[in-house]
């Protein structure tokens, strides 16, 4: 039976079996860190659902794809715009992107910069996609809650859980003094 560390809606396998080995919430993320750091390749699918202009909501979902080294990346995208996709393959060009609009144009494909605002509307390129960029956002939260002497009541170790259809572990690292607020946009800001 293959267990999951579930994060971030990422499931990553965990060959291990956490009764057995009395594994807590610092256990099963130090797994997850291990696994991720081992992988040479994963794919997932990403879910995005983002408050933008008022109360007006963003929501997209693609499949991603990333081979470690070089570094391969393949967005497929399932919605909005279904049937577009973007490649980065870092050994054919390191600074673009190849991109299929499909759905608008399907027999014409261009390269964009990668660090363009075509292919960043968010916070992020496409070669911060992979599980180790994710992971490194964790570790950095980790070694903040740390430095801060919360790290222990910050985290919680749920038990397992069924995430469609499969076996994971729930997790939750929360800073307490975290809060949203609203922020104008300055001028010149992106």
């Amino acid at each position: 039976m293959h267990n999951n560390v579930q994060l971030a809606s990422i499931s990553v396998p965990v060959h291990h079996n956490p009764e057995k080995l009395h594994l807590k919430a610092r256990g099963v993320l130090g797994l997850m860190h291990q696994h991720i750091y081992a992988m040479r390749a994963h794919s997932y699918r990403l879910k995005v659902e983002e408050r933008r202009l008022g109360d007006k909501v963003h929501e997209g979902e693609m499949l991603i794809s990333v081979k470690q080294a070089p570094l391969y990346v393949r967005l497929e995208i399932l919605s909005p715009n279904k049937g577009a996709m973007v490649e980065y393959n870092a050994a054919r060009d390191k600074r673009n992107a190849l991109v299929t609009p499909r759905k608008w144009l399907p027999a014409f494909n261009f390269r964009r910069d990668i660090h363009g605002s075509l292919l960043r509307p968010g916070h992020y390129a496409i070669t911060e996609t992979s599980l180790n960029h994710i992971d490194g956002i964790i570790r950095q939260s980790e070694a903040q809650l740390r430095s801060r002497g919360i790290y222990e009541k910050s985290l919680r170790y749920w038990g397992q859980i069924q995430v469609e259809g499969r076996l994971c572990h729930k997790i939750e690292l929360i800073d307490p003094d975290y809060h949203l607020y609203d922020y104008q946009v300055q001028k010149g800001e992106d």
